[in-house]
């Protein structure tokens, strides 16, 4: 399994970096840098080629795509040959993508701590690379993905728990809007290397909070400090050092699509400032380059997450409005007309949020509330501060870091807007987590009014600030040695030596701070840290031999392998989806007809699976029972949890009313019209009989 892990490792870095690679580096005017571009070149073009593909009718399956992607590739290279004279202008200020700066090799820094940390936070943690969150949202996520990948037919616009042609217990289970990316990609590297869902799925995680966006925060990092040595290399720490952002995306949820559309943010960032700052240095070939990179960007983290598209409008408004005011000031506009300008500006921004909140492809979003977990704003805000959001153990390290940037970062002007992006999201994340009320709904209500990834985007923004925090300890540490020993030729060598080990040193501190998972004190004893919370985190939520914490343990798994003969051949198989069962369908493939673990709506319930929910143990005296199992194609019943499941915790226990599912869980070996073909403990598989 390991090895199908790899392979779904290895065919996602293509799939990501080889085709937008191709496109881009074309191009004379990018540098090492402009490969967290790639990314967002290839995504962007897939849900291009698939929304064509769906625009005429024509089913978006992988060849197709795949055969689609290599010809607009080829035409790429063959007019970029023909056109081989043609030259573009670089710089290293930023003003395009290409660098010669000396802090260029820093990326592989950032490529090397991602994928160690990603190993040792994530990876480490599984015990196989089949194991899964068995979470809520991580149903819809696995069975829409084995869906995709069965039916051969991939919208990024939409999903659905079942594919085409199967029966589904839902009056309407076509395709429901949702941006669905992720799915699309993890169908893709899944049909390539065969592996299951969530082998596919834990791959492309890893490969977006090892590669990705390191490699987007590399790149914004290296922008917003003009490429200053001290501030990149702090960002290699800080990168993933914080535990909040995008960690926590993995252990609650799982909030996979969120993570998918984080991932994407410092590209586009980092994109729209060189856009900005092109235009200011009227490179307009540059500036359209750029241009066409948010928009893609935009499009990848829309259909990726829709929230991310807000959560650039956080981080970038006061950017855009800090450069609007630099090109007035430049222009010569005065100061009343600035004034005016600004609250025009900031008037569009409100409508534009409250327009749409009130569209209706929101409403199911905004309408979400969840309650506040913190006393109040001010004890939100203060927990901010200390990064300990949703009650996460205190990073002290980064918040010290943090306030040290903000103190750096108010001393020159070019970088204030950076404060605004952080107090912005941090407000949001103190309101949403501190407060109740038509505000806060308002406010974050793109967010589903969730706390966790409020949490994700407040932390982003304050590890920006904290990059510049630890890049001025970085410098300040090299300057104190010009100040305690004089620069001549007899210590010139030996001094040499000191500034650079100093330096060294106190990145290798800051790494150790950042990344340690736990310390042990001489007095106050055992002390787990944010990344070691990560970690426990995570092995408890994936860990399939945790037995207690899971729905579909690994005793049930054995039981489904072990009777795979007697459910293989397609039928439809009825079960009780709160034991666990509802995840079979992306684990085994197994033909199940429940694959929720909310019971139906009165208003969305075909009349079969009412009948077959609440009366299938009277299958041999109700008539429509067995017109309705009939008409489903129903051959089998299965039972994980038999009997009584009230002293058992399960995940989905909170949705779960005995009374709902009674048709099914009141069957036992003496119920007439049924047949027990395998038993093992509460496990139980039935043939119904005489159809």
């Amino acid at each position: 399994m390991w090895i199908s892990f790899a392979m779904c490792l290895i065919v996602t870095f293509l799939l990501l970096y080889l085709p937008g690679g191709i496109l881009l580096f074309q191009r004379r005017a990018v540098g090492i840098g402009s490969i967290c571009f790639c990314p967002v070149i290839s995504i962007a073009l897939y849900s291009v080629i698939e929304l064509l593909l769906i625009s005429v009718d024509i089913a978006a399956s992988f060849p197709l795509l795949m055969g689609i992607t290599c010809g607009i590739l080829i035409i790429s290279v063959t007019i970029r040959n023909i056109h081989q004279g043609r030259n573009v202008p670089s710089s290293c200020n930023g003003s395009n993508l290409k660098s010669s700066c000396s802090s260029d090799w820093a990326i592989c820094l950032y490529v090397a701590i991602g994928c160690v940390a990603v190993f040792l936070f994530f990876i480490k943690q599984l015990d196989g690379p089949d194991s899964f969150f068995q979470g809520w949202d991580n149903v819809t996520h696995l069975n829409a993905i084995r869906a995709f990948i069965n039916s051969g037919d991939w919208n990024p616009l939409s999903l659905d728990r079942y594919e085409f042609g199967d029966i589904s217990p839902y009056i309407e289970s076509g395709p429901q809007f949702y941006p669905s990316a992720l799915h699309v990609l993890c169908a893709a590297v899944a049909s390539v290397t065969g592996a299951v869902p969530a082998v596919a799925l834990s791959a492309i995680n890893a490969v977006m909070i090892g590669l990705v966006f390191p490699l987007g925060f590399y790149q914004l990092i290296s922008i917003l400090s003009n490429r200053n040595l001290a501030v990149v290399l702090a960002g290699s720490l800080l990168c993933l050092g914080n535990a909040v952002a995008p960690w926590d995306m993995l252990i609650y949820g799982p909030l996979f699509p969120n993570l998918f559309a984080f991932s994407f943010i410092p590209a586009v960032m980092s994109s729209f400032i060189l856009m900005c700052r092109d235009l200011t240095n009227s490179l307009w070939s540059n500036a359209l380059h750029n241009g066409l990179i948010v928009l893609l960007g935009a499009l990848v983290v829309f259909l990726g997450h829709p929230n991310g598209i807000f959560s650039l409008i956080v981080l970038l408004a006061p950017y855009l409005l800090h450069w609007g005011l630099r090109e007035l000031t430049d222009r010569g506009f005065s100061v009343l007309h600035r004034r005016v300008l600004v609250v025009a500006y900031l008037l569009f921004i409100a409508c534009f949020w409250v327009v749409c909140y009130n569209l209706p492809m929101f409403s199911s979003v905004v309408g979400v509330s969840w309650p506040a977990i913190c006393d109040s704003f001010v004890g939100a805000a203060v927990d901010a501060l200390m990064f300990s959001y949703v009650f996460r153990p205190e990073n002290i390290v980064v918040s010290i870091l943090m306030i040290v940037g903000i103190f750096s970062i108010a001393r020159n002007c070019k970088f204030r807007w950076l404060l605004g992006s952080m107090l912005a999201a941090q407000f949001l994340y103190a309101i949403c987590a501190g407060t109740d009320g038509e505000m806060k709904q308002i406010l974050t209500g793109f967010w589903y009014t969730d706390y966790y990834r409020l949490a994700a985007l407040a932390a982003f923004a304050a590890s920006i600030v904290a990059c510049f925090g630890l890049g001025r300890i970085f410098e300040w540490s090299s300057g104190r040695i010009n100040d305690l020993a004089p620069w001549n030729g007899e210590n010139q060598f030996k001094l040499f030596q000191v500034r650079h080990l100093l330096p060294v040193a106190t990145f290798l501190l800051a790494g150790y701070l950042s990344f340690n998972g736990n310390i042990v004190l001489p007095v106050v004893g055992h002390i787990e840290l944010p990344l070691g919370y990560q970690a426990a985190e995570t092995e408890r939520q994936y860990n399939k031999a945790l037995i207690h914490y899971d729905v579909l343990t690994v005793e049930e798994l054995n039981f489904v392998n072990e009777n795979r003969d007697l459910l293989s051949d397609g039928s439809t198989i009825i079960n009780s989806p709160n034991d666990g069962s509802l995840f079979l369908y992306a684990t085994d493939n197994m033909n199940t007809y429940y694959r929720s673990g909310s019971c139906p709506g009165p208003n969305e319930e075909t009349e079969d699976s009412f009948l077959i929910r609440t009366r299938l143990f009277d299958i041999d005296n109700d008539e429509r029972v067995k017109n309705a199992v009939k008409n489903i194609g129903a051959k089998y019943v299965l039972q994980l949890d038999y009997g009584d499941r009230e002293e058992e915790c399960r995940i989905f226990y909170n949705s779960y009313n005995p009374e709902d599912w009674q048709g099914i869980q009141l069957i036992n070996e003496n119920t007439p019209g049924f047949t027990l073909l395998s038993e093992t403990h509460d496990m139980r598989i039935f043939r119904i009989d005489d159809l």
